[in-house]
């Protein structure tokens, strides 16, 4: 097993839904995730911020004349301090509302 720069990229190592540091930052499960947190796409595009959150649904508020999104949790790619980055383009989401 190696450790630090030359450890194998594992996907459980990267997981959005383990706490931990990455770069200065303490990454969020899906629990901790609170509403007013911003929503971005994979793009880095503001979509809105967090309404309410349940275990299968996130609602992304979008401003007073703009219909609210649904988004599945299981489209969270991270969750930062404030921040939820999806793993979706923006535009996959217009379909589900």
């Amino acid at each position: 097993m190696s450790y630090g720069l030359l450890q194998r990229w594992r996907p459980s190592s990267r997981s959005a839904l383990i706490p931990t540091r990455v770069a200065g930052r303490r990454v969020f499960s899906i629990c901790d995730i609170k509403a007013g947190w911003i929503v971005r796409d994979r793009d880095g595009r503001r979509l809105g911020t967090v309404g309410t959150i349940d275990p299968v649904w996130i609602l992304v508020r979008r401003g007073a004349w703009r219909d609210a999104l649904r988004v599945p949790v299981s489209a969270v790619h991270e969750a930062h301090e404030g921040e939820v980055t999806l793993n979706e383009p923006g535009g996959a989401f217009e379909d589900r509302r």
